[in-house]
């Protein structure tokens, strides 16, 4: 296996066998603007799945796909698209923005770009066994020398195959958030978001644009609630709900159509 760095790779959690997310902690190595190279095995099988590369001169980081099945989220004109904490990386999202190849970075923020130290998911597709599995890798993280490097923190993948995942996400909530998930309608009227959870839960709820500016928030503990729409504009938002169970705190992330 080509590597620039070696990973010492470890399996860190293990959960019941219906549904595991799988996540590796490398350790904190940085792929340098100079022409650094990096080989990610997302399942740990042995076979490498994506390479990272960073081009010399403009300081452009790009990742690919090793084999027909290892795809990453894109905004459908070649560049990642990184996702904050708990949204769902799924079939959610339209198969024509899952490429083989694209740019994640570049150093002077012309095409996107990440704070300093700050991290997000980038969404990954895989096969195992013939079957598509949802994961991510976690960065990248810029580092002091005026963001010419960055550094992988975490990679992971849902062992169900064609389950989604919550980017960020080190435990799998599967059983309990594909209940909720079947549950939740929401319904848009020219004045007022109505949610119906199914069934009485005790939560928090978020409404989100899609750049992830928050619009809305508060508690509920019922089955439905109805959220005053006057100020907002047509287009596609995100509904977060943070629910208490038995099982602790699930997190479910629903892309919806407000249009009055």
């Amino acid at each position: 296996m080509k590597q620039l760095f070696t990973f010492a790779l470890f399996l860190s959690l293990t959960l019941p066998s219906f549904a595991t997310v799988r996540y590796y902690q490398p350790p904190s190595n940085y792929i340098s603007s100079q022409g650094g190279y990096l080989f990610l095995d997302i399942n740990n099988d042995g076979t490498d799945d994506f390479l990272l590369t960073a081009s010399l001169g403009p300081d452009i980081f790009t990742i690919k796909g090793l084999s027909a099945g290892s795809k990453m989220l894109t905004d459908g004109a070649g560049l990642t698209r990184g996702l904050n904490d708990s949204i769902m990386i799924g079939s959610n999202f339209a198969s024509n923005l899952w490429a083989d190849s694209s740019v994640i970075y570049r150093w002077d923020g012309g095409i996107y770009p990440y704070p300093l130290f700050a991290s997000v998911s980038i969404p990954v597709q895989i096969l195992i066994n013939g079957n598509v599995h949802y994961g991510y890798i976690y960065g990248p993280t810029g580092s002091m020398s005026g963001f010419t490097s960055f550094g992988i923190n975490r990679l992971a993948y849902e062992d169900v195959a064609g389950a989604a995942i919550e980017a960020a996400a080190m435990t799998s909530t599967v059983g309990v958030l594909e209940e909720i998930q079947g549950q939740l309608s929401i319904i848009a009227t020219p004045h007022a978001i109505q949610v119906d959870f199914g069934k009485n839960y005790n939560g928090d709820v978020n409404l989100l644009d899609m750049s992830g500016k928050q619009l809305f928030a508060t508690a509920f503990k019922n089955d439905r609630l109805s959220i005053a729409a006057d100020g907002i504009s047509d287009g596609m938002y995100l509904l977060r709900i943070s629910v208490a169970t038995s099982q602790g705190t699930i997190l479910v992330t629903r892309k919806f159509a407000y249009c009055r």
